[in-house]
């Protein structure tokens, strides 16, 4: 299958979908969550490629009794949450993953993105090395990224209770991120 053109909003969209789950990276291997997200965007093609379509495999990791089900020869997994934990569990096998390799190399912290990405080739989880130039562009999108928001319409008597109503929502939706990004 030919790789699908991908806008920027789609790039852009992917990064912010990815974000939440690259912060359970972040706190389970102590690597920069845009770092984590950077690579995934590489090997899905944005998410495009079909383990991740179907299967929410983010990472090219291949099918092990620890996935859900097979994509191909790929893991696939029931949510992105189970293929991030089975990533840092792959990341975290001894003389296989990214520790070993990441306590030898030489890195100048957790957002050292050249040096933990050579770390990450060294490793035996990359069979292709990431190409460090791109993965450092794309990390430093994903931390440039802002939404500007509209400009906020004019509350009045006759839409202040539809306002009232989009900001209980939105209060909502953040008290969701927030629990969910503490699993």
């Amino acid at each position: 299958m030919a790789l699908a053109n991908v806008t920027k909003e789609q790039q852009d969209a992917y990064f912010a979908k990815m974000l939440p789950y690259g912060a359970k990276v972040e706190r389970r291997l102590g690597i920069d969550k845009e770092i984590a997200v950077a690579w995934w965007s590489w090997e899905t093609h944005w998410g495009t490629n079909e383990s991740s379509r179907k299967g929410n495999n983010h990472g090219g990791i291949k099918f092990t009794s620890n996935a859900d089900f097979k994509v191909g020869m790929y893991a696939g997994y029931n949510s992105i949450s189970r293929f991030v934990d089975d990533f840092v569990r792959v990341l975290t096998i001894p003389g296989y993953g990214y520790p070993g390799v990441l306590a030898s190399a030489n890195i100048n912290g957790p957002d050292d993105v050249a040096g933990i990405t050579r770390a990450m080739n060294a490793s035996k989880y990359a069979q292709d090395d990431y190409n460090i130039s791109t993965i450092r562009e794309r990390v430093e999108r994903i931390r440039n990224m802002t939404y500007r928001p509209a400009a906020s319409p004019e509350v009045n008597d006759s839409n202040r209770e539809q306002y009232a109503a989009i900001g209980a929502a939105l209060v909502a939706a953040v008290a969701a991120a927030l629990a969910f990004s503490a699993e």
